[in-house]
């Protein structure tokens, strides 16, 4: 009888944890420079990128690297070239576009990059400052350079300039689906 009680008393134990630990799942409240307001569930910041095709005239690689010869891995071994020609020849015929989350943003000050992790971060707040460009309006209207403050768990905060690419902000919000590009965000706060 004791024994079906306690077995009873851990399978209730494990159900709650498991149950804790579903509710405790991350969440974000994105506010974008225009006001709009986004609580999203399971935050991710994904980072899209483009695999470009081989050139048309068949050379995967520049002149000077063709020229060079065998090429020098990271361990110090030489490969040829020819080893690596499978391998180039698996790239698509025409451009594919993938997406893969990010773990870290990256801040840098004074030449000093910071790496903060994801599950670290309780806000990311951006800054936007005009910058002169040489550049006709065509190509872009308006120049940018971002800071950022990034407060982590522990109550730091890490300072600097920012620059994530094309990543966005990805999540579900009451509305469905939300993609949001970073440069549109004005604050993150996770929960």
């Amino acid at each position: 009888m004791t024994r079906t009680i306690s077995r009873w008393l851990a399978l209730l134990v494990v159900a709650l944890s498991v149950s804790h630990a579903a509710a405790q799942s991350r969440t974000a409240e994105v506010r974008t420079w225009d006001g709009q307001t986004f609580q999203l569930a399971e935050p991710t910041l994904d980072v899209y990128y483009t695999i470009a095709p081989p050139p048309k005239d068949g050379n995967a690689l520049p002149d000077a690297e063709r020229r060079q010869g065998p090429a020098a891995n990271r361990t110090g071994t030489m490969i040829s070239l020819d080893a690596l020609k499978p391998l180039l020849d698996k790239r698509p015929d025409v451009a594919m576009q993938h997406h893969r989350a990010v773990e870290a943003v990256t801040i840098v000050r004074n030449n000093i990059e910071v790496s903060v992790p994801l599950e670290r971060l309780t806000s990311l707040t951006f800054f936007r400052h005009p910058v002169r460009s040489t550049l006709p309006p065509y190509v872009a209207p308006e120049h940018r350079r971002y800071t950022a403050v990034a407060v982590l768990v522990d109550g730091s905060r890490v300072e600097g300039d920012i620059n994530l690419g094309w990543t966005y902000v990805r999540g579900t919000a009451a509305q469905g689906r939300v993609d949001l590009p970073w440069d549109l965000i004005e604050v993150i706060r996770f929960r």
